[in-house]
């Protein structure tokens, strides 16, 4: 079945528990708050091998989730034992199947921490230890793993729980002139650009890009800010003085965010981003 023909089903028990599945393709997802974890251990489904994600509550579009990353082989048991006084999160979401064992939950919980690791505008990683290599995966339990975070994804973007975009951009593929948007800087910088592009989900705002190194007073406290200081702790944005330089292509999910990000102010991306002629992304679409 193509992704874009998929379906999800989605069942809401009296107690607030949401059951996704997307039909004849093995997979469940738990999602609820913490006020109901006690009750999961009734649940047959759930004793048994899975990935679970912690994340924080949102309210704020755009805004960094807080996610923890685990997986059990017996998730029922599992959310029983777990410290729950961690901060940071409010709800949780289970993944499980009937042909889910041990071996691809490891390899499941390895490759969404990666993911999401590098959805730096989206996700702060909560977990403090690296998950550990997976053992040796044959090439078909491999196609296995795959095709079940590739539904994993599908789950998590399309019911809007989490935003976890790949890298879209074709390696090695030059990128036109035309298909570049562009910001400048201010006044003694005015010469320094940042540049953007639509990638196949979301936008890149690609290296070697300038960014300000000064925020205006009403910028602070903003969600976008927070992003941008991640980013600069990361070592994402590099101090080359009197601005900040991108070390590498940065995936956002608007022009606004990103453009926001450059300026050190809240922007409005689709009108201050710009192709070479100076046509705004706004007018241009």
């Amino acid at each position: 079945m193509n992704i874009n023909d998929r379906i999800i089903e989605l069942i809401v028990q009296a107690n607030g528990l949401k059951i996704a599945s997307i039909p004849q393709e093995g997979i469940q997802a738990y999602i609820g708050s913490r006020e109901i974890i006690k009750e999961l251990k009734h649940i047959e489904e759930l004793n048994r091998p899975g990935v679970y994600l912690l994340v924080n509550a949102l309210s704020i579009k755009d805004s960094i989730k807080d996610l923890y990353i685990g997986k059990s082989d017996n998730i029922a048991k599992r959310f029983i034992t777990h410290s729950y006084k961690k901060d940071g999160w409010e709800y949780f979401i289970v993944f499980t199947g009937s042909e889910l064992e041990t071996t691809l939950t490891e390899y499941l919980e390895k490759k969404l921490y990666e993911t999401a690791k590098q959805n730096i505008t989206t996700i702060r990683l909560l977990n403090i230890q690296h998950p550990q290599k997976n053992a040796n995966l044959s090439k078909s339990q491999t196609i296995k793993g795959e095709k079940f975070f590739e539904k994993m994804l599908f789950i998590l973007n399309n019911l809007g729980l989490l935003d976890i975009l790949i890298d879209s951009k074709p390696e090695n593929k030059p990128v036109k002139s035309d298909e570049i948007f562009y910001i400048n800087l201010k006044k003694e910088n005015k010469d320094k650009q940042a540049k953007l592009i639509k990638a196949e989900k979301g936008y890149m705002l690609l290296k070697d890009s300038y960014v300000e190194k000064q925020i205006v007073k009403s910028f602070e406290n903003t969600h976008i800010n927070k992003i941008r200081n991640t980013l600069i702790e990361k070592g994402l944005l590099k101090d080359i003085g009197n601005l900040y330089i991108t070390i590498e292509d940065i995936p956002f999910k608007t022009p606004s965010g990103a453009a926001s990000v450059v300026k050190g102010c809240n922007s409005n991306g689709r009108v201050d981003w710009k192709i070479k002629d100076g046509v705004s992304m706004q007018d241009l679409q």
